[in-house]
């Protein structure tokens, strides 16, 4: 009987042997980078568009924020914080609570901080907005001539005009 090759396993059949390892297989392939640069490019674009008009939402709101606080406060401390002044801008439920006198409180403490000399504008804002109707809760920051102060604003929307639920002093 011949002798076979030792790479011949006992069927007669080769054996398979492993092939070297190679430092290629395991590393990237070329142009991988820009593979990766290519996908991810409008991925990046999407998002930065994205956020450029999130922004611009954001700023909107506030700027719509500060459209109706500002002269709502000017006015009602030019006219002393009474509840005439009030009663203007004031939402069903707060026109409510001004006749049965439950915020006199309030309007007696924002009238003995004095005229407001800056309105410094919304430091932070949340709104929800429900079609013609919503609801916002604003922080403002005031100067009064007794010193800046905060404000705590809530808001309601009816028939697409914004309408005071609530005004207070933050506690500092």
């Amino acid at each position: 009987m011949a002798q076979q090759p030792k790479s011949f396993g006992r069927r007669g059949k080769k054996v398979s042997q492993p092939l070297p390892r190679s430092e290629s297989s395991t590393t990237v392939p070329p142009h991988a980078g820009k593979i990766v640069a290519l996908i991810s490019a409008p991925f990046v674009i999407l998002m930065a568009v994205g956020l450029y008009f999130l922004f611009d939402l954001l700023k909107a709101s506030r700027d719509e924020l500060d459209g109706f606080i500002e002269p709502m406060l000017v006015e009602m401390a030019a006219g002393n914080w009474n509840d005439e002044t009030l009663k203007r801008y004031a939402g069903p439920e707060l026109k409510r609570s001004l006749d049965e006198r439950a915020v006199s409180g309030t309007m007696q403490a924002l009238n003995k901080l004095g005229p407001i000399l800056r309105y410094n504008g919304v430091n932070e804002f949340n709104v929800k907005k429900l079609n013609a109707g919503g609801k916002a809760r604003a922080v403002v920051s005031v100067d009064f001539q007794s010193g800046t102060k905060v404000l705590i604003v809530e808001l309601e929307r009816y028939n697409d005009r914004w309408r005071l639920l609530s005004l207070s002093l933050a506690s500092q």
